[in-house]
C-alpha cells in the first residue's frame, strides 16, 4: 500500500528533525511536532479548497522532493543581512544596534532573545489552519528576524532571501519574523530571488507584528526563475493606532502563490496593501489576500494590479471580513488588470463579508487591454508604437512601484520590471 503525500512528509520529518532543529532551544523545537500534526490534520490542499481553487498544491508536493539541508546553504558573509536556502548566510549572525534594533538569524535570536521569539513566532501563522504554513513551521531550519524596540525609528532595513540549490527537485523552507514595538517605525525591503534550481519548490512564511502607534512599511520583490515554484504565506497583526503598509512586486516564476493575511486587532489600526504582478510565457501567479477587521474603527485599503502576456495566468482573490463588533470600519479593495496577448488570462475575485453596521466598504475589479486610442493619440504626436505601448504600461504600473520609499530598492524594481517587459 503506497504512502499518502502527508505520510511521506511525516517520514521526511522523522529523518531530518535532528538536523533541522540543531541550534534552536527546546522551547522552539518542542512545537515542531505539533505543527507537523496540524499539517497531517489539514492535508495538502487541492483545487477543491476555495483558497487554492486555481493552484493545485497536491500536484506540486506530490512530487519526489527532497528537503534542502545545511550543506546546501551557506555562501559567505555580506551585507545586507540575508538567507540562502533558508539558512543565515553568516552562520548565527545577529546584529544588535545601540538603539536595540536586532537583525539576524532567527535561530540565534531564539537563544539570545528567547522570550521575544517565543512571544511572536507562530503567534499568527499557527492559527490560520493552513497545511503549507504548518509544514514550514515543522521544517524551517533557520530564518531571519527584524526586531525594532518601542519608540525606536529604525529607518531602512534590507533583507535578501536567495534560493539556489545545486540539486534538482529541492524543497526549501525559509522564514521571516518582523516585529516593531509600540511607537516604533521601520522601512523593510525584502528581496526573494531564485537564481538556479531545476524543479525547486520554496515554502516561505513571513510573520509581521506592528505594535501600538507604530508605522511599518514592507516592500517585497518576488523574482523567481521559470523552473521554480514558490509558496509565500504572509501573516500580519496591527495593534491600536498602528499602521502597516505592504507593497509587493511579483515578476513571475513557473508558479508563484502568495498569501497576505492581515488582522486589525486594535482600534484605529490601519492596513494597506499595494501589489503588482507581471507574468509572461506560461508563468502563473496566484495572489490571495485576507484582511480581517476584528475591532471597531479600523481601516484597510488594497490595490492589486496585474499585467499578463504570452499564455500566462494571473489570479487575484481578495477577502475583506468585518466582524460583528467592528463597527466604524472602512475598507476598500481594487483589482485592475491588463492582458497583452489573446492567450493571457487573468482571473479576479474580490469579496466582502460584512457582519457589522456603520461601515464604509467598497470593492471593484476590471480586466482589459491597452488603450488603442491612447496609443494612436501618442503616435499622432511622433511617438513610435513600441514607445507608446511602453509609456502606457509604465503609467499603469508606476503608482504601485512609487510606493517604495527606499530609492535603491525602487531603482532595482524599475530595472527588473523593464527587463521583464522587454522580454514580452
Amino acid at each position: 500500500m503506497s504512502m499518502t503525500i502527508e505520510q511521506r512528509y511525516a517520514e521526511l520529518y522523522a529523518a531530518t528533525a535532528e538536523r533541522i532543529g540543531r541550534g534552536f532551544p527546546f522551547s522552539v523545537n518542542s512545537r515542531r511536532r505539533q505543527m507537523l500534526d496540524d499539517f497531517l490534520l489539514c492535508g495538502v490542499p487541492d483545487t477543491r479548497e476555495e483558497r487554492y481553487r486555481y493552484t493545485d498544491m497536491r500536484r506540486t508536493f506530490g512530487r519526489a522532493l527532497h528537503v534542502a539541508l545545511p550543506d546546501e546553504g551557506h555562501f559567505g558573509s555580506g551585507a545586507p543581512f540575508g538567507l540562502r536556502n533558508g539558512y543565515c548566510v553568516d552562520e548565527d549572525r545577529l546584529d544588535v544596534a545601540d538603539n536595540g534594533v536586532i537583525i539576524g538569524s532567527l535561530r540565534a535570536a531564539s537563544v539570545d532573545y528567547e522570550q521575544i521569539v517565543l512571544d511572536h513566532y507562530n503567534s499568527m501563522a499557527a492559527n490560520k489552519a493552513d497545511a503549507l504554513t504548518a509544514l514550514n513551521s515543522a521544517f524551517a531550519p533557520d530564518g531571519a528576524i527584524v526586531y525594532v524596540p518601542d519608540n525606536v525609528a529604525a529607518g531602512s532595513i534590507s533583507v535578501e532571501l536567495d534560493y539556489d540549490s545545486r540539486y534538482p527537485d529541492a524543497l526549501i523552507f525559509s522564514r521571516l519574523l518582523v516585529i516593531v514595538g509600540r511607537g516604533g517605525s521601520a522601512e523593510v525591503s525584502v528581496s526573494y530571488r531564485c537564481r538556479e534550481g531545476y524543479g525547486m519548490v520554496v515554502d516561505h512564511v513571513t510573520e509581521v507584528v506592528a505594535g501600538e502607534d507604530s508605522h511599518l512599511t514592507i516592500s517585497e520583490l518576488h523574482d523567481f526563475s521559470d523552473n521554480c515554484t514558490a509558496i509565500l504565506n504572509g501573516y500580519s497583526r496591527v495593534a491600536a493606532a498602528g499602521k502597516l503598509d505592504r507593497i509587493f512586486v511579483s515578476l513571475g516564476g513557473e508558479a508563484l502563490r502568495a498569501d497576505y493575511h492581515c488582522d486589525l486587532v486594535g482600534g484605529g489600526a490601519q492596513g494597506a496593501l499595494y501589489g503588482l504582478f507581471i507574468t509572461g510565457k506560461a508563468e502563473k501567479v496566484d495572489i490571495y489576500t485576507a484582511t480581517n477587521h476584528l475591532v471597531p474603527d479600523g481601516s484597510s485599503y488594497q490595490m492589486v494590479k496585474g499585467l499578463a502576456s504570452g499564455s500566462s495566468t494571473g489570479v487575484f482573490s481578495g477577502r475583506i471580513y468585518i466582524a460583528p463588533d467592528a463597527g466604524g470600519a472602512s475598507a476598500e479593495q481594487h483589482s485592475r488588470n491588463i492582458t497583452l496577448t489573446p492567450d493571457a488570462r487573468i482571473v479576479t475575485a474580490p469579496q466582502l463579508e460584512i457582519y457589522a453596521e456603520d461601515v464604509r466598504c467598497s470593492h471593484g475589479a476590471s480586466v482589459g487591454q491597452l488603450d488603442d486610442q491612447a496609443i494612436y493619440y501618442m503616435r499622432q504626436r511622433g511617438i513610435d508604437h513600441s514607445t507608446a505601448r511602453r509609456l502606457q504600461i509604465a503609467g499603469f504600473m508606476n503608482d504601485i512601484v512609487a510606493r517604495c520609499s527606499d530609492e535603491q530598492f525602487s531603482s532595482q524594481l524599475h530595472t527588473l520590471i523593464d527587463s521583464k517587459i522587454d522580454a514580452f
